[in-house]
């Protein structure tokens, strides 16, 4: 009999407690569900990781991945330039997606043109649109369609008489979108007390030239100011241009000589690639731009003057190396200024101003003159 009262009691113990019990496990079972939805978005903080969609652990794999076909590429391109090839093969590109050019072998496809045939299409075609007057437009040989690409960026202006004059060579034609205002990323304001600021490849820099790097009409005017990202302070004075690419050549560069020894310019690394083959004729009358490189990066409004870089190495995704300024931006389209080319333009120059003048460092800032709003540090050394 007592074992019964006993078991009747646990018995209504149990059916007391389970309720309490399940409630608890429940709320355990969402909590686990929670935390595992947020660890898969954790896992996608990386910009690559967005971009490229993947999570966050397998960006090194696939920078590293990268890395690996660009030195198969940077391997094939001066060979398929020679002349026993140049005539016979269009070229190559990376695809990293598809992990070509090399997946256990080189991935090989049947084209039209050869590398030789578009590099004559291509120096015509300018040709042509240096007669005809063109604005607003971007011309250069895209591998991967195997075909010179003529971009349009205004659909305002006429060019028939220059669509009708390159037809023979059938490029393909792009009319870019309307684009709508890019935002400026949100950092922290810079404190001019501090007695040395940084200034990165990306930073702001502000004149009063109405948007443009260098004014004509009041060269006394061209001078800068630092500005940090998403601030209307421009407090910090920089110094002024020492001169501007387009007096001097066909390039869209402009280079500020910093003054200002509270200000530090920050290093960056030189581009040894080569290969450059955009030309963009902008909307002003006599303004183009030569030895561009053209990527397939979506650009908008806004990011014309920017920084191009790419991580340093798969292991170290807090380190970037500069690659240049960002020239004009459209729909699925990025045109940039290589700093291989800044740099071989300005620095004898700069050199020989360092020697005329008997001083050991010059620090210098570059930026998009057309567009003028970020900046890329250099530093010049004098024996």
């Amino acid at each position: 009999m007592a074992e019964m009262v006993e078991m009747v009691e646990m018995v209504e113990m149990v059916n007391h407690v389970t309720p309490f019990i399940m409630r608890v496990i429940y709320f355990t079972i969402i909590l686990f569900i929670s935390l595992q939805s947020y660890s898969i978005y954790a896992q996608q903080n990386h910009p690559l990781a967005k971009l490229w969609g993947i999570n966050d652990a397998e960006v090194p794999e696939w920078l590293d991945a990268e890395k690996y076909l660009i030195m198969i590429d940077g391997i094939l391109r001066p060979i398929l330039a020679e002349d026993n090839f140049i005539s016979s093969f269009g070229g190559t590109y990376i695809d990293i997606f598809k992990n070509c050019p090399y997946n256990e072998s080189l991935h090989f496809e049947n084209v039209t043109d050869s590398i030789e045939q578009l590099k004559d299409s291509f120096r015509k075609i300018t040709f042509i649109a240096n007669s005809y007057v063109v604005r607003g437009a971007l011309i250069y040989i895209n591998m991967e369609l195997n075909n010179i690409v003529i971009y349009f960026f205004e659909t305002g202006i006429n060019h028939t008489e220059f669509i009708n004059a390159v037809e023979p060579f059938n490029p393909e034609i792009i009319y870019a979108n309307t684009q709508s205002v890019s935002k400026n990323i949100i950092r922290r304001d810079v404190n001019p007390r501090e007695l040395v600021v940084n200034v990165f490849g990306g930073d702001g820099v502000y004149n009063e030239a109405e948007g443009h790097c260098y004014d004509y009409e009041n060269p006394g005017e061209n001078y800068f100011y630092y500005t940090p990202w998403n601030s209307d302070s421009h407090v910090l004075p920089i110094g002024p241009i020492q001169f501007e690419s387009r007096a001097y050549g066909f390039y869209d560069f402009a280079v500020i000589i910093v003054d200002n020894e509270d200000l530090n310019p920050q290093f960056v690394i030189r581009n040894d690639d080569a290969g450059f083959d955009g030309v963009f004729y902008g909307i002003e009358e006599n303004y183009n731009v030569v030895e561009l490189i053209v990527t397939d990066l979506y650009g908008l409004l806004g990011d014309a003057g920017g920084s191009v870089f790419s991580f340093a190495s798969p292991g170290n995704l807090n380190s970037v190396d500069a690659h240049g300024t960002v020239v004009t931006v459209g729909p699925g389209l990025c045109a940039v200024q290589s700093l291989d080319t800044i740099i071989d333009f300005v620095l004898a120059a700069l050199i020989d101003h360092a020697i005329k003048v008997k001083c050991q460092e010059i620090k210098i800032l570059i930026t998009s003159e057309f567009e003028c709003s970020t900046v890329h540090s250099l530093m010049v050394y004098s024996e």
